[in-house]
């Protein structure tokens, strides 16, 4: 009967590892959420965009009435929506969720994720629409216009300063690889959008720019 009875009471209360990783999972899940269904709606929205893009190659003569469906603009409008709203907000969602596990501490500045969603799907927004109405820079994975980064820039900022106060109140001392490619990935990010956003290229630096920016983004 005492085994039974101690038995029963260690599977009643969870072990402290277990603890920890239910604390940490609760204080991700809004912004985990938050990003992964903001990133799915861009996919769709993203692949709609590349399966016109694609019918075009089929079908050159097919919605050329209207010029916001012409190729020239389904096609950067489909590669934004895929970089900076598919890949980008889901690669956020799952290292916010990882970094919090990987540090086992509770995700800090859970507010200023969520309102980074917001920002990012109203830059999202203005950009998609703003390369369909005609207003695309015409420069490689940064087509959509200026007023698109400004929401988007302080979306990526405010990502670093969730991920800054999470990591200074870590209940680890050693960080594994991951969280060091996470952060360099996280802290890199805006600062390479604002870097290339700068208007100091014309003519061949703004082409090897473009490059570095592509290659690193």
């Amino acid at each position: 009967m005492p085994d039974v009875a101690s038995s029963s009471s260690a599977s009643a209360s969870p072990p402290p590892e277990e603890s920890w990783r239910r604390v940490v999972d609760a204080s991700t899940r809004r912004p985990v959420v938050a990003f992964i269904v903001s990133a799915t709606v861009w996919l769709l929205i993203g692949s709609l965009l590349a399966l016109i893009a694609s019918f075009k190659f089929q079908f050159p003569d097919w919605w050329t009435q209207q010029a916001w469906l012409t190729f020239g603009r389904i096609r950067p409008a489909h590669l934004n929506t895929v970089i900076y709203g598919w890949i980008s907000m889901a690669g956020v969602g799952v290292g916010t969720w990882l970094w919090a596990r990987l540090l086992k501490t509770e995700l800090r500045g859970r507010g200023l994720l969520l309102l980074s969603v917001a920002l990012w799907n109203v830059g999202m927004v203005v950009g998609t629409i703003g390369i369909l109405a005609g207003y695309s820079r015409s420069i490689e994975w940064v087509e959509m216009p200026y007023a698109a980064f400004a929401f988007i820039v302080p979306a990526l900022l405010l990502v670093v300063a969730s991920f800054v106060q999470t990591l200074r109140k870590r209940h680890v001392q050693h960080l594994y690889i991951s969280v060091w490619y996470l952060g360099a990935a996280i802290l890199w990010g805006p600062f390479l959008l604002i870097a290339f956003l700068l208007p100091i290229y014309s003519g061949v630096p703004e082409a090897t720019a473009n490059w570095w920016y592509a290659h690193n983004i």
